[in-house]
């Protein structure tokens, strides 16, 4: 229905949402048993990343070799100490990996809509139809602003509720207490006649 192409925004100018995938490898020296400063810098910006905006699990392969081995026991033991969930860790080996190096990867998503500015003549208008530009900026900001773009395939799951704060509440309405915040005097505001 051309009509409603017209009036529908996001039928017009859709937001698109792709999954991404964000790599990092690492060279370790597994008789160190450690990493140079600037690549724990490197392996912290990843696992916040992952933390902020991650979905699925962080994967880690190294060289199926004893030292592989130990280098995927380290990584783990780092990630989990910088936040991550040790079941949220796959580790597995991989010959195509370079020798002496760990790869990271984990999947997020990105958001986008298309490129505004088809404009028409505006002056235009004997069908009293919106333009066909008419809500793409809006589309586009939307695609842009959202903090995790996943939200736009699936909604998250709700954090469990607080039942301490519930009941205090519950006995507060039942008692015909005020239940809600208290309000500073400087928000009150006088209306003259």
């Amino acid at each position: 229905d051309i009509g409603k192409l017209h009036y529908d925004a996001a039928v017009n100018h859709p937001i698109t949402v792709e999954p991404h995938t964000v790599a990092l490898a690492l060279p370790f020296a597994t008789n160190a048993n450690a990493l140079a400063p600037h690549d724990q810098g490197l392996l912290l910006r990843f696992a916040t990343q992952y933390l902020a905006a991650g979905h699925g699990a962080v994967s880690i392969a190294a060289q199926p070799t004893a030292a592989g081995q130990r280098q995927l026991q380290f990584f783990g033991r780092e990630l989990t100490k910088l936040g991550v969930a040790p079941q949220r860790i796959l580790v597995g080996t991989d010959a195509a990996v370079a020798r002496a190096h760990v790869e990271l990867r984990f999947t997020t998503y990105q958001a986008g809509a298309p490129h505004c500015g088809d404009w028409n003549d505006i002056s235009s208008t004997g069908s009293n139809l919106p333009m066909e530009n008419f809500g793409c900026a809006t589309q586009h900001n939307l695609a842009v602003m959202v903090a995790d773009p996943h939200d736009l395939i699936a909604p998250r799951k709700l954090g469990t509720a607080d039942a301490t704060e519930r009941s205090q509440m519950l006995q507060k309405y039942e008692a015909g207490q005020i239940t809600t915040s208290a309000q500073p005097p400087q928000s009150a505001a006088q209306i003259n006649d």
